[in-house]
């Protein structure tokens, strides 16, 4: 009879442990051209500050120190690295799971591998490795890994440009990104956190940089150029609610 009687009790505080607030989080990458419009393929041409027509045929990357920052200065790592290849939807998305109850207000994270990480054959069983590593050589530095690989043609389909980003001549290039977000776990179920690349301004802000087809692996100045134009607007966040709302 005594087990009876702690029957509700126990259906009690298990109800109470699964009503938290903690929700399930989502991270997507979206790439998008100056009008907001979602980045095509081959397919579409578009216009930099330096009035040259291109098209982007490949755009992969890696970002690395992913992490949410709540309101109490609390870090929630995400993930150490990650690809993305713009023509692979499944390395768009980060399906974190649970994230712990909360106020979250900037997400951050590091465009390329810094010096630390940026280390030659690091990455030999990661599926990336082989399209992102960089040469090991007098000419171009001591191996790693690209940052970025943007390709494509410009002003005729005859012409392709490589913005090739990476460790040139073992200098590091890459950047932090620091993002304002703002949800509460108290609100949804369910959370989307986008992660938006404007491809255009990789272009503009605050260097116009001209494309051209003699690469850029071996020229530190064109390196800085796109560091620069990175930290500054190439990319922002925005959060959406799924699920139940107002809980």
């Amino acid at each position: 009879m005594k087990n009876l009687y702690l029957l509700p009790l126990i259906i009690f505080f298990i109800s109470c442990e699964k009503n938290d607030s903690s929700s399930n989080l989502t991270i997507h990458f979206n790439h998008t051209d100056n009008s907001s419009n979602s980045l095509e393929l081959d397919s579409t041409s578009y216009l930099n500050s330096s009035s040259q027509s291109y098209t982007v045929n490949r755009l992969w990357y890696l970002i690395s120190d992913l992490k949410l920052h709540n309101s109490n200065g609390e870090l929630v790592d995400i993930e150490d690295i990650h690809f993305v290849d713009v023509n692979n939807r499944e390395t768009m998305v980060i399906d974190y799971g649970t994230i712990e109850e909360g106020i979250y207000n900037k997400i951050s994270f590091t465009f390329g591998l810094d010096s630390s990480k940026n280390v030659d054959n690091q990455y030999v069983n990661d599926s990336w490795h082989s399209d992102m590593f960089w040469p090991n050589n007098p000419m171009m530095g001591s191996g790693g890994y690209h940052y970025m690989k943007l390709e494509g043609t410009y002003d005729t389909i005859n012409q392709f440009y490589n913005c090739h980003t990476g460790p040139t001549m073992g200098s590091d290039y890459s950047f932090n990104v620091e993002l304002p977000i703002d949800f509460n776990t108290n609100d949804t179920e369910g959370i989307m956190l986008n992660i938006i690349m404007n491809v255009n301004n990789w272009f503009e802000n605050p260097n116009n940089f001209v494309l051209s087809s003699n690469g850029i692996m071996m020229n530190m100045g064109a390196q800085m150029q796109l560091k620069q134009n990175g930290q500054a607007d190439v990319f922002s966040s925005s959060v959406t609610y799924s699920g139940n709302l107002g809980r």
